[in-house]
């Protein structure tokens, strides 16, 4: 669900329009979802319910789809924060997507909960925002997600 090579920091990406096609490119290329079109128009549809931009430069983007092969997470650092409607009215700078297929619907609201008590630790999010090693954002999101007590 997660790997290491789904973390991509400093991205220069320019709008939320941008932001879901090279998400659903990266995702296509490595056989998570099996139609980009489709999965942009889940993701959109999701966001015209409410803004997943939940606030403090976060954006947690989730659907699930028919064009999702697999569940996976993936996360992005964009290299200039970009305007996303979130709650909080404030651009996004950290974006963790959630994919998962039509018939995961504990296992997507587990993930939601986890990614979020990840974020609700300040130093989590300073770690994030500073740390240019791949291997060990991976480590620390990773360990959230095995954690059944939320780390």
């Amino acid at each position: 669900m997660f790997k290491e090579n789904y973390i991509k920091l400093d991205k220069k990406i320019n709008d939320k329009e941008a932001l879901f096609n090279y998400l659903s490119r990266k995702l296509y290329q490595y056989n998570r979802i099996d139609n980009e079109v489709n999965f942009i128009n889940a993701l959109n549809e999701r966001e015209s319910e409410i803004s997943t931009g939940i606030g403090n430069h976060i954006a947690i983007p989730h659907t699930k789809d028919l064009s999702i092969l697999k569940p996976t997470l993936f996360y992005v650092r964009l290299k200039e924060m970009i305007e996303y409607k979130s709650l909080d009215q404030k651009p996004v700078k950290h974006v963790f997507l959630i994919a998962m297929p039509n018939n995961y619907f504990n296992e997507h609201l587990t993930l939601l909960s986890k990614i979020s008590t990840l974020l609700l630790n300040n130093s989590n999010l300073e770690f994030l925002n500073t740390n240019n090693n791949p291997k060990e954002i991976y480590s620390l999101i990773n360990k959230y997600l095995k954690s059944d007590n939320n780390a």
